[in-house]
């Protein structure tokens, strides 16, 4: 059994209309019992009827479990925001408030250790700069055995923690994208790691609002400050929401990600002497990053396809 420390961090839960997988991150909430809790909920879109219902009810539930100790913030929208919007203005509001926090989303599912894990990382590296990310989520996690933890380039976002002052340099719109210097930078920030072109496509779509998703920003913002990600030698979080219905960006469960399964990590944790950059593991993660797209890309040609050949009558 898990011992769980008193935990001196505030919490951002990033709610919308999955009440399943809300009630099992809330519960392991619940039971780290963060001293303030901040829960943010976009409002429910006019294309779907009922969603008001199902909206409503994640967020009574929430408010009607809280039976510890703490301050309650809550961001209700009236009206659907998006994700762009909705993620990146909560965040916002969040550090409006908070030097430093614990972010979770309603289908990422951590492990008890995850909360002592960021807590400990967001002192250690308070007021280091070129620490801007902490994530519990590690996709290769066998690869790293000696410490409990390294530092990457790779940001995930399922289940973080930063600072007031690294979310400063967040631009929801990549505003700078498109001066020759700081692109230069950027793409130099993943040279040999990563597949250029990919990151190109990616923000050259975020500049012009063709994705509405906030987290591409936030991995632009930490390469164009060369900032760093801290994570943990195994993985603290399972995604509970790949083939969910109603999920955006984890619609299928046939994916390795699917299956990975969280770990836990031991106490007190084996700390590293020097912040330098694990490039055994950038590259493991940065491959494991493309195979998974070009398995979304695959799903999406073959659906592609598949909906042609029947509209020409093959299928």
């Amino acid at each position: 059994m898990y011992e769980y420390q008193p935990l001196n961090t505030a919490v951002l839960f990033l709610v919308f209309n999955r009440l399943d997988t809300t009630t099992q991150v809330f519960e392991e909430i619940r039971k780290a019992q963060p001293p303030r809790l901040y829960v943010a909920s976009d409002g429910p879109r006019d294309s779907r009827e009922n969603e008001q219902t199902v909206v409503d009810e994640v967020r009574d539930f929430i408010l009607a479990n809280i039976d510890w100790p703490c301050e309650i913030h809550r961001l209700f929208r009236d009206k659907n925001l998006g994700c762009k919007t909705a993620v990146s203005s909560a965040i916002d509001w969040f550090f409006e408030h908070e030097e430093s926090g614990i972010i979770l989303e309603d289908d990422c599912l951590p492990d008890p250790s995850f909360f002592r894990f960021c807590e400990e990382m967001l002192v250690k590296y308070d007021t280091d700069e070129r620490i801007m990310h902490v994530t519990g989520n590690n996709q290769v996690s066998t690869i790293m055995v000696s410490n409990s933890y390294s530092y990457t380039k790779h940001c995930s976002i399922w289940g973080w923690a930063t600072w007031r002052r690294a979310w400063e340099h967040y631009d929801v719109g990549i505003t700078s994208w498109k001066k020759p210097n700081i692109r230069n930078g950027v793409l130099s920030y993943f040279y040999g790691i990563g597949n250029n072109s990919n990151f190109i496509n990616i923000f050259d779509n975020v500049y012009n609002g063709l994705i509405d998703t906030w987290d591409y920003q936030w991995v632009f913002s930490i390469a164009a400050q060369s900032g760093l990600s801290v994570m943990p030698s195994v993985n603290l979080i399972k995604n509970i929401g790949h083939g969910h219905p109603e999920a955006v960006h984890t619609a299928s469960a046939d994916v390795p990600m699917a299956k990975l399964v969280a770990g836990r990590v031991d106490f007190p944790l084996a700390k590293n002497r020097y912040v330098v950059v694990d490039n055994d593991l950038d590259h493991a993660l940065f491959r494991a990053g493309n195979l998974a797209f070009s398995q979304r890309l695959y799903r999406k040609i073959s659906r592609i396809l598949n909906k042609f050949l029947v509209l020409i009558g093959i299928k």
